[in-house]
């Protein structure tokens, strides 16, 4: 068997002298790969030979004879093509075993895919022969990308955030936390990242927070918002309102805590301040009402 020319040569671009012939359906091929769900193409001295049903699908072959005879290197993309090229030649030439392939291939209508490959040498009465099955993976890849992308998206919603977020898993410790927490808390993320998550709270509400976290995951304490005080780095107290969701596995299980913090030590303040003023305002009202009702008398 000749390797596959280069694709500048007249393998993949002039026609071929005389066509070869077409496998009959009652072929030794056609018998094991006939009915195979896994698309099968076999090709010998760069020609097709043999493609199955499942390959002329994917391919979008009319006609399987149509294809029989055409350069293999047709259907590969053509920034595939020096990679198809040496990989028939390290079978051919060297007796190499090559590893699954992720490529492109041209569809008979022009359309690119893209398949994942495995490919054998196999012995043939007429010589050796490349077997290569292959999977069409576009839609997959297409849904791979968008998910990469929601999550690239998630992330850097996360990430940029101006409210304070983090991540804890199912014992507690801390896997992600985003730059408007470190900032709040005075911390480094990499300080952050697999402490307890009580390690900030204040240190006499730590054993609550502890078994609070485990009663959530547990089921047995419903989340809802609350206010707990906060240590920073540098031993300042902060009051936070927590907001959180529990994170589920894809059996719906629980498997940590996603957390958002708020700031509220200011506004605390502010209402605790208010909130004597008013007293001391109503106190002098009630003095202000008793000396008039003295001058009355």
């Amino acid at each position: 068997m000749k390797p596959l020319a280069s694709p500048e040569g007249s393998a993949g671009n002039a026609e071929p002298e005389g066509r070869t012939a077409a496998v009959p359906s009652n072929s030794s091929y056609e018998i094991v790969f006939g009915h195979s769900p896994v698309a099968v193409l076999i090709h010998r001295d760069a020609r097709i030979l043999y493609l199955n049903a499942a390959a002329a699908g994917v391919l979008g072959a009319e006609n399987r004879d149509d294809a029989i005879g055409k350069s293999v290197l047709d259907i590969v993309d053509p920034q595939f093509r020096p990679i198809v090229v040496e990989r028939v030649r390290r079978m051919v030439e060297c007796g190499e075993a090559v590893p699954p392939l992720q490529q492109k291939l041209v569809r008979f209508d022009g359309t690119a895919i893209e398949v994942e490959t495995t490919a054998w040498l196999i012995p043939d009465p007429e010589g050796a022969s490349v077997l290569v099955m292959f999977q069409d993976v576009t839609a997959r890849r297409r849904a791979e990308a968008a998910l990469q992308e929601s999550e690239e998206r998630f992330r850097r919603l996360f990430e940029d955030a101006p409210i304070a977020y983090h991540e804890i898993d199912a014992h507690g410790m801390v896997q992600r936390v985003n730059q408007a927490e470190c900032e709040l808390l005075g911390f480094a993320r990499e300080e952050l990242i697999g402490k307890w998550a009580w390690d900030v709270v204040a240190s006499d509400q730590r054993d609550v927070s502890r078994s609070r976290v485990a009663a959530k995951l547990t089921g047995m304490e419903t989340l809802a918002p609350f206010e707990r005080p906060y240590t920073r780095r540098d031993g300042t107290s902060l009051l936070l309102e927590v907001h959180e969701n529990l994170i589920r596995d894809d059996h719906g299980k629980p498997v940590g805590i996603r957390t958002a913090m708020f700031d509220i030590t200011e506004k605390k303040k502010a209402e605790e301040r208010l909130k004597a003023f008013s007293a001391q305002l109503q106190c002098n009202n009630e003095e202000l009402d008793r000396a008039l009702q003295a001058a009355q008398e």
